[in-house]
């Protein structure tokens, strides 16, 4: 909820919004699933998407951060956030601004998509009982 300071338009707080941001981020950072499991969770990361939402088109530090978490998201390729972020938000992200960042990460939660399809496809073609 702190990240939402940002778009009460008060400029006296928005130091908050980009602490919290950069707090978030540094979890992410972690790489640790029970952390991504738990923001996924929790939907935390639709505070970061409304806080970007409300800013609109400025070019600030806000943007930029939340440019850089989501770039960090798609290289690290961080499937489970990958997912959640494209399945919640990117029609948010978007609509705010078309950027390479976000039509990338849709990208990649293409990719990731069709590889579970073809996986269960794979797994489901095996021969009854175990025998191939």
């Amino acid at each position: 909820a702190v990240v939402s300071t940002q778009s009460t338009g008060n400029p006296r707080y928005s130091f908050l919004a980009l602490n919290a941001l950069k707090f978030f981020r540094k979890i992410i950072g972690l790489k640790d699933e029970f952390y991504n499991r738990y923001i996924v969770k929790f939907d935390l990361m639709s505070f970061v998407v409304d806080a970007f939402v409300k800013n609109g088109q400025k070019h600030n530090m806000l943007n930029s951060a939340v440019l850089e978490l989501m770039e960090f998201i798609k290289i690290e390729d961080l499937k489970t956030l990958i997912k959640y972020v494209c399945e919640n938000h990117i029609q948010d992200l978007l609509e705010v601004e078309q950027c390479a960042t976000f039509k990338a990460l849709h990208t990649k939660h293409e990719q990731i998509v069709e590889r579970e399809r073809a996986q269960k496809a794979k797994d489901s073609t095996k021969g009854v009982g175990g025998f191939d």
